[in-house]
């Protein structure tokens, strides 16, 4: 973090492998030899392993392992779960950092690129989690120079201008109250001499800064207080209304557009987001009904209609079995209107529910053709459903037979292993089989793809 941030996060992994080699080595090198050979073994496995697994390849018997592995667990150096389709415990690293790390230093070529292929997909799902972090580092007050470096180091990474700013701005101002004190300070932080405090926002900008932001539950609490002031005007209900959507407020986010919507009727947004909140409530007629309005009072080609027609398209494919209609819509979409990837993942599921797996597998293999080595954010929500609505179509091991075959299982590992985890009667279980670098990013991943299960 002190040398700053690379523009390739292989670069960086590398970097801070060679940071830590010295420690690792020592550590490692303390230890006794059987027990060297049995970390050796279950790092080089990278994914938990069985008694059994290990006896075969450090060819040390039951009687020799079981004691070993107590020793490591209680050390600190190994922990136990639950076996997945096995009888007894599986073991793995508890550092997970330490597990890389051999590897990187240990394995062969293809594990090294399995691992440069990880970082890189989990590089991509988390990136807007950076900016998170960012957010949450503006509301804490620094009373330490290495917490402002690191907020300042942090600030150097995000594509947001407008929160690096934020962020350096903030740190700088915390160095310089330091500064009052600590004469080295100002020695070791280059402080911009005309820094100034950020201004408090109004209201309405308080509102927009949190949508930016992604902060919804501020951005509810504001709109609701906001909707209590002025409760006819159009931009507040409208306002509460989609913070209210997006934290889950299904019944007060209703409310909110209808009113919004008798106060301005030619705002089509409004029932397009409306017909969304009907399908989160189980009223999918009600959802359509929103759609077809929307349809029947804009031109096509206006956005709003597109938006309309790409919503009508999911209800009636994926909630409501009208495979035809479905097509229909979506014919009428301009083609100008989809990434490519996401018109060839909707080529796909239209194959897979006529049972057509061929067709399916040609346009799921297109579709990552276009993606080259990594999920776009702006499509990433298209190849959650895919999955998802081939694994409910019985489809699911077709769906990772295609990614086996083309090599994506390692290029977008997470993804591979969230599909087989949305298959598995027990997915905790089956997820206590696979490393935990690859473990955490494939439950968030499954857990946004469950939505598209119903």
């Amino acid at each position: 973090i002190q040398d700053g941030f690379s523009a390739e996060i292989q670069s960086d992994l590398d970097a801070l492998l060679d940071v830590v080699t010295p420690l690792y080595k020592a550590r490692f090198e303390e230890l006794p030899d059987q027990l060297q050979v049995i970390l050796h073994a279950i790092a080089l496995h990278w994914e938990p392993m069985t008694i059994e697994q290990l006896r075969n390849v450090t060819q040390l018997e039951n009687p020799q392992l079981s004691p070993q592995l107590k020793r490591l667990v209680d050390v600190g150096w190994l922990q136990k779960l639950d076996g997945f389709e096995t009888k007894g415990s599986v073991y793995e690293l508890s550092e997970r950092f330490f597990n890389i790390w051999y590897l990187m230093r240990c394995s062969y070529r293809r594990q090294k690129r399995e691992l440069y292929c990880l970082s890189k997909f989990i590089e991509s799902l988390y990136g807007e989690e950076v900016e998170g972090i960012a957010h949450n580092r503006l509301d804490n007050k620094n009373t330490s120079p290495n917490h402002a470096f690191f907020d300042l180091a942090l600030a150097d990474t995000l594509k947001d201008k407008k929160l690096s700013k934020k962020l350096k701005n903030k740190s700088y101002d915390e160095l310089l109250e330091m500064s009052k004190t600590d004469d080295n300070i100002l020695k070791d932080f280059k402080v911009p001499y005309k820094n100034i405090s950020l201004k408090k926002k109004e209201l309405r900008e308080q509102f927009l800064e949190y949508w930016n932001e992604k902060e919804f539950q501020k951005g509810y609490d504001l709109t609701k207080y906001i909707l209590c002031l002025t409760p006819n005007d159009f931009k507040s209900n409208f306002n509460h209304g989609v913070f209210a959507q997006y934290v889950g407020k299904y019944d007060e986010a209703e409310k909110a557009y209808l009113n919004a919507f008798q106060i301005n009727n030619k705002d089509f947004d409004i029932l397009n987001n409306l017909g969304n909140v009907y399908i989160e409530l189980n009223e999918k007629e009600k959802a359509k009904n929103c759609f077809l309005k929307v349809i029947e009072m804009t031109l096509d080609g206006n956005l709003a209609n597109i938006h309309a027609k790409n919503n009508l398209v999911f209800l009636y494919r994926d909630l409501l079995n009208k495979i035809g209609e479905s097509r229909k819509v979506f014919d009428e979409i301009p083609l100008s209107y989809f990434v490519k990837d996401s018109y060839f993942l909707n080529q796909a599921l239209f194959a897979y529910y006529d049972n057509n797996v061929g067709f399916a597998g040609e346009f799921i293999e297109k579709a990552l053709i276009e993606i080259k080595n990594t999920i776009s954010s702006n499509t990433q929500d298209d190849w959650w459903r895919a999955a998802a609505i081939a694994v409910k179509l019985g489809y699911g091991e077709h769906f990772l037979s295609i990614l086996k075959e083309t090599g994506y299982d390692i290029i977008l590992k997470p993804y591979y292993v969230a599909i087989q985890a949305l298959m598995q009667p027990k997915p905790d279980l089956f997820f206590n089989s696979i490393a935990a670098e690859i473990r955490e990013p494939a439950k968030k991943i499954v857990e946004m793809m469950k939505k598209y299960s119903r």
